[in-house]
């Protein structure tokens, strides 16, 4: 018997749709706020992506994928939706390795195929 309504948003958005109606505030009693989440979060998220479809990164991947996201945290924004940024990088460095291999390897193996190496993470 009991209903439970979640919604989320960045804190000051939230803020202000929760004092926009009188009854909100008595219904949404309980907040919790979530910090960004480090760079290392986010390479770990990254590789958990990488993991999850069955990907590797080569070395130079993994040191420019560390690189990407300590530039991207320390230039962040309010709207820095860093779980979100995490997604778009892996899913950007999948569409440019599969531009690479189709342009540029005439014979594949399994390696080579599920490999990011750092120029698809440009």
């Amino acid at each position: 018997d009991r209903f439970v309504v979640i919604v989320a948003g960045y804190t000051k958005d939230m803020n202000y749709f929760i004092a926009s109606n009188p009854g909100l505030q008595s219904r949404f009693s309980r907040t919790f706020d979530f910090d960004h989440y480090t760079p290392n979060e986010l390479v770990l998220i990254f590789n958990k992506f990488c993991q999850d479809n069955g990907y590797t990164l080569s070395f130079k991947a993994r040191v420019e994928v560390q690189k990407i996201f300590a530039d991207a945290y320390s230039k962040r924004s309010k709207q820095f939706g860093n779980g979100r940024f995490a997604r778009t990088i892996f899913e950007q460095a999948i569409e440019h390795q599969a531009n690479r291999i189709f342009e540029g390897i005439s014979e594949l193996d399994d390696s080579e195929l599920v490999l990011i190496a750092v120029e698809d993470l440009k």
